[in-house]
């Protein structure tokens, strides 16, 4: 019987066998699984490789996703005027809130002369609308103009929270009662109310 060796392809290997030696072409014969194992090793490594991409894309994605942002609509100040005591135009103002996307929590921040209906509360794509108006402080200010910002404040994550300029001017009154520097009104000898003229 011949006992044969792996042969390379192409190329003359002699064969062992019980008579005289002698040399034949034999294509290559093997039996090691090598070759594959590296392929399949190699295959296994990039499907790992694309799923980690994967899952590191998609938490990249879910980390860079935009905040939500609290728009807040006219870019116009608040601008009131009207005689000391009242009473005074426009009566109300309106703002409009909306989130860019989600919902957003949202509060207002006013002058001590002003109201904010509602004042605070949460807001998504669909828009809210903010009433501002004076309050009953206002009638007793005395004449001269006040300023102060009207603060629009995304609660959830800060970004869009924006101001407005609040100007409230009160002119000298050619009717009603006069009012001192301290809000109060001035009285008279008798304890009466002084009647602007």
């Amino acid at each position: 019987m011949s006992l044969r060796r792996a042969a390379a392809k192409g190329r003359n290997l002699p064969v062992l066998t019980n008579g005289p030696s002698r040399k034949v072409d034999e294509p290559f014969e093997s039996f090691s699984m090598m070759p594959q194992q590296r392929y399949m090793g190699f295959v296994w490594r990039v499907l790992c490789l694309a799923a980690l991409s994967s899952g590191f894309g998609g938490a990249a994605a879910a980390q860079t996703a935009p905040r939500p942002s609290l728009t807040v609509t006219p870019s116009s100040p608040v601008h009131v005027s009207g005689p000391q005591g009242g009473p005074f135009s426009p009566s109300s103002i309106q703002y409009r809130l909306s989130a860019s996307t989600g919902t957003i929590k949202f509060a207002i921040t006013v002058p001590f002369w002003l109201r904010a209906d509602p004042r605070i509360g949460t807001v998504g794509i669909d828009s809210v609308t903010v009433t501002l108006s004076l309050n009953p402080r206002a009638s007793k200010l005395s004449p001269q103009a006040y300023e102060a910002p009207v603060t629009f404040i995304n609660v959830t994550n800060g970004q869009g929270t924006t101001r407005r300029t609040a100007k409230l001017t009160v002119e000298p009154s050619s009717t009603g009662y006069l009012l001192d520097n301290s809000g109060g009104y001035l009285l008279d000898n008798r304890g009466q109310r002084l009647l602007a003229r």
